[in-house]
């Protein structure tokens, strides 16, 4: 029978091409397939414009339409081909190992996570076992890599470990339930976000903040209940905003970006949510506009600041936020909010109900009012808020007694502040009895709602933050109504306690026939050359008066606007600002100006720390970059704890002991810096290296290394912030036991860790004899790690040169030096090419030809505070016997005067640990450099930190009784003693 057509195969073939069967025509086919699938899409989605298309330029491929399926399927696929799972082996399957030894010591795992933290973490993507503490350990240990890098350049190493695009792709390459691993630490999105910032990853927290506006991080079981994903989306937020404004666009892009935040998600009808998730990042940021409010809060635009204010209009209409924010107004300062603000308290509030940190946050504000106020001659206003001021500080306070403390100079300017500080309080002519009761007769007064919340201060818990409350009215007010008669002298301070709230400034009023008030003219014309006749004639002048109010006419409480009038009509004023015043008048102003500032400086020290016995320790964070250290250990604090110390801890994302190990020991955790706004005024804030630059004054006793006292470049600047704000600095590089050692140090872990640095400097001149520099280097997880290193280092020195470097160290009796010594012998140095200086061999005077021509490596381990003659300098340098090729200076005090080793100007950082030293023309032998980094013990944080903390430890477990304790005693003396060298201008 003969086969149908359907089964002919050779009728396919006109349908369908034939299968290949040779190499060659499975070739052709796959071009033909490939070439017209990227003929659709280009035809679909065009890979370039119009008007590249019509001059295109070969073999460029950089120009293509990044919103073309082209580039979204290569993104998409290089995603899936970078992602660990598929380019990464994993080491291990799990990662417990990563968890801290208990020891001490630190496992294989510990140390490769110390060294390439991100590489562990592509093992522990590719095993699929990253856990919440795996996450933070390793951004944690990536920001360690990164801190011996200073300014641009830490932003720079942040930027160039990929850490973010490496954390942002593992999360969008993750399950609902591994994407909920990143927001339960705060610690790793505080990390998290500063790698993102620095490598410009802003638009995925956007995203991110999107999906917790809409309480889902996508995927199957990705919805998140309501509370938790607006506590994420906050801490997110503040998180963005912190690290924006220090590693990014600085603090004009950090409030770009929040109101870009408010106007996505600040919505009406949800007051509570609203807050939530958005006024915490709102305080933090109003916090760094205030502490920035000379430097970077002047480069805000104009527009931006409007913006922000009207934003914060919106989301805390009545809170002492809005009421401080215009004050910082980069062009237009506006204290009428501030003073709108306490015209809304109620009659018998003072501040005293607030927490501590936000009545300290609202008066330093106002005392910024104030001077805006003065400065602008609006001294009616300046008056009532300095009057309010006083009436809020602890205990009212006299102005005029402020000469016992040195804030007046003279029996003059005391009675013109009594006088002034009269008239804000109604006082300088007393109305008739009759005016007063038919003023307040039937008067009645309701007080506005004032916010319960403070906003300025960051609401907060240890790990899970609570969702912050948002302002809460206050019940009616009434003020008491002002029905005395005029009160005799001896009763004048009675009423001062019982009626003398600043609702009752007004001046009554005699009735003139019309609806203004009448101003008569001054008692006298004559014009005064007598300074003292001139303020006697001020309490002459007759304060004009009011209409009387109606009986039963209601009035609001608080200052009404009539108020600064009364004011502005006790002090003698009018002409203030006008070309045509009179001589009389200019002295007046000037005079009271100078009273107003000389007040604040009278009660401003009242907000200072009161020295009073305490037992509060706050331990900040540091903030030098590669600072792993820390003054307190798990084992020191938890001895205070138990001697009854109320002991603090910061958190820091650099300090060698885990966050977490402090509050198992009974501490309390709280955020990185701040110490600023919440410590308590009478804690005593405990740190190690110097504080970031900045100008705010200092109110608190501060106990760290302030690096001052030996008028080091910039000594005053840094110096004046202690008395100007009222605190006191213990330093502790002056802290003396009876035979006048110091009683605690990292000498011995700075001249270790010098030596040990020296010792890698010269054998890598000899194994790279062209010049290369000695690479960075990264904290130690433990001494033996250290040992192990160098010891490598020695080796291949000695293979290249055949021998052992000589060493000599100045200063070798002592802590530093017996630690330069003791790194030498533990590396297998023989004791015999050890050369070991001190006062004996050095006191014949430098510059000393044996530190060029017998030595090797010079560590230096003295730090001097007065001249002596150089150990080396350009002539010695230029001997042609010159063995000497690295110096370790382990003082590394570069701007001290008294340098005894003048060769070089900078300090190295661990990052770049060496800087060449230029020698003299035609000089022979090796090269030269020195070691200079200024925080040597840091390259063994653990070690360094647990035999400081140890050693300070009984100084500290004094600090209830510090004022008599010996040692602390002598630190307050010896800081007294250093404030008396500064300027005047300076010290208030």
């Amino acid at each position: 029978m003969k086969g149908t057509s359907i089964f002919n195969f050779r009728s396919w073939s006109r349908i369908h091409p034939p299968l290949p069967r040779t190499p060659r025509e499975s070739q052709q086919l796959l071009n033909a397939l490939t070439s017209s699938f990227r003929r659709q899409l280009d035809h679909e989605y065009p890979s370039t414009s119009s008007s590249d298309r019509e001059k295109p330029v070969p073999g460029d491929r950089s120009r293509g339409n990044p919103d073309s399926s082209v580039h979204a399927t290569d993104r998409h696929l290089r995603a899936i081909l970078d992602n660990p799972l598929f380019r990464v082996v994993p080491s291990k399957p799990s990662s417990p190992a990563l968890r801290r030894d208990p020891s001490g010591m630190g496992s294989i795992e510990q140390q490769r996570l110390a060294k390439e933290p991100m590489v562990v973490f592509d093992e522990l993507v590719a095993s699929g076992s990253v856990t919440v503490s795996d996450l933070r350990n390793c951004l944690k240990s990536q920001l360690l890599l990164a801190s011996p890098h200073t300014g641009t350049g830490f932003v720079k190493a942040m930027k160039d470990s990929k850490a973010g695009t490496k954390v942002v792709t593992w999360w969008f390459a993750s399950d609902s339930e591994t994407r909920k691993i990143l927001f339960k630490s705060r610690a790793s999105t505080a990390s998290l976000l500063k790698f993102m910032v620095a490598e410009g990853l802003q638009e995925t927290v956007i995203v991110w903040l999107k999906m917790l506006a809409k309480h889902d991080i996508g995927g199957r079981r990705g919805r998140l209940p309501e509370n938790i994903a607006h506590q994420v989306f906050s801490n997110l937020l503040v998180d963005l905003i912190s690290a924006e404004t220090q590693y990014g666009g600085g603090l004009a892009s950090a409030m770009r970006y929040y109101i870009q935040t408010c106007e996505a998600y600040l919505t009406t009808g949800n007051e509570r949510a609203n807050q939530q998730m958005l006024l915490p990042a709102a305080s933090h940021l109003c916090q760094s506009v205030m502490q920035n409010a000379q430097t970077q809060t002047k480069e805000v635009p104009v527009s931006m600041y409007d913006n922000f204010v009207k934003t914060l209009s919106v989301l805390a209409p009545t809170s002492d936020l809005l009421a401080t924010a215009p004050i910082y107004h980069p062009t237009r300062p506006d204290v009428r909010p501030l003073l709108d603000f306490v015209d809304a308290l109620p009659s018998s509030e003072r501040l005293e109900s607030w927490s501590e940190s936000r009545r300290e946050n609202f008066l330093r504000a106002a005392f910024d009012g104030l001077r805006v106020l003065i400065d602008r001659e609006k001294l009616w206003d300046a008056a009532y808020l300095a009057r309010f001021i006083q009436e809020q500080l602890p205990g009212k306070t006299d102005p005029t007694a402020a000469s016992e403390n040195g804030h007046l100079t003279s029996a003059e300017e005391q009675e013109l502040l009594a006088q002034t500080v009269d008239a804000s309080r109604g006082d300088v002519n007393k109305q008739p009895t009759d005016d007063i009761t038919n003023q307040s007769n039937g008067d009645s007064a309701i007080a506005k709602a004032t916010d319960g919340n403070h906003p300025l201060e960051e609401q907060k818990s240890s790990e899970d933050d609570k969702p912050v409350e948002g302002p809460q009215p206050t019940g009616p007010s009434h003020a008491p109504e002002a029905t005395e008669t005029q009160p005799s002298s001896a009763d004048e301070k009675k009423d001062e306690t019982n009626a003398g709230d600043k609702r009752e400034l007004e001046a009554t009023a005699t009735s003139t026939g019309s609806d203004n008030p009448s101003v008569p003219e001054p008692a006298t014309k004559k014009q005064k050359t007598d300074e003292k006749e001139e303020a006697a004639s001020t309490n002459g002048v007759e304060a004009p008066v009011e209409p009387a109010a109606a009986n039963g006419e209601k009035k609001k409480a608080g200052r009404p606007k009539k108020s600064r009038e009364t004011v502005r009509k006790a002090i003698p004023t009018d002409g203030v600002g006008s070309r045509t015043r009179s001589r009389t008048k200019v002295l007046t102003f000037h005079k009271l100006s100078h009273i107003f500032c000389l007040f604040i400086f009278s009660v401003q020290p009242q907000l200072s720390f009161n020295k009073m016995p305490s037992n509060k320790i706050w331990l900040r964070a540091e903030t030098k970059p590669a600072e792993a250290r820390s003054a307190l250990t798990p084992t020191t604090a938890k001895a205070l704890i138990d001697a009854g110390y109320d002991v603090t801890v910061e958190r820091s994302k650099q300090r060698i002991f885990e966050d977490d190990e402090f509050p198992k020991i009974g501490a309390k955790l709280v955020e990185e810096g701040s110490w600023v706004k919440d410590a308590p005024k009478d804690a005593f804030i405990l740190g190690l290296k110097e504080l970031p630059e900045d100008d705010f004054p200092l109110e608190h006793v501060h106990i760290s290394f302030a690096h001052c006292y030996k008028q080091q470049g910039g000594w005053e600047k840094v110096l004046s912030r202690w008395p100007r704000g009222g605190g006191t600095l213990l330093d502790l590089e002056f802290l003396t036991d009876d035979a006048g050692r110091r009683v605690a140090a990292f000498g011995y872990s700075a001249g270790y860790a010098g030596s040990a640095l020296a010792v890698k400097n010269w054998a890598w001149q000899l194994t790279h004899p062209e010049g290369e520099p000695l690479p960075g280097e990264v904290p130690y997880a433990n001494q033996d790690l250290l040992i192990q290193s160098v010891k490598e280092s020695l080796e291949a020195g000695k293979k290249a040169s055949g021998r052992s470097p000589k060493v000599l160290v100045i200063g070798a009796l002592g802590r530093c030096g017996k630690g330069a010594v003791q790194l030498a012998k533990d590396v297998g140095i023989p004791e015999s090419d050890i050369i070991q200086w001190d006062m004996e061999e050095t006191k014949k005077g430098g510059p000393f030809r044996e530190i060029i021509e017998d030595a090797d490596i010079f560590v230096n381990c003295i730090y001097l505070s007065s001249p002596i003659p150089p150990f080396l300098n350009g002539e010695t340098l230029s001997s042609p016997n010159r063995r000497l090729s690295v110096i370790c200076d382990v003082s590394a005090d570069t701007t001290n005067p008294h340098n005894p080793i003048p060769v070089y100007t900078v300090t190295t950082t661990f990052d770049r640990p060496t800087v060449p030293v230029i020698l003299p023309a035609g000089t022979q032998g090796p090269p030269l450099s020195v070691i200079s980094i200024d925080h040597l013990p840091s390259l063994l944080p653990r070690e360094s930190s647990e035999m400081f903390s140890e050693a300070l430890l009984p100084s500290l477990l004094q600090l209830k009784d510090w004022q008599n304790a010996r040692v602390w005693k002598q630190a307050e003396d010896l800081f007294k003693e250093k404030v008396a060298t500064l300027p005047e201008s300076m010290r208030s």
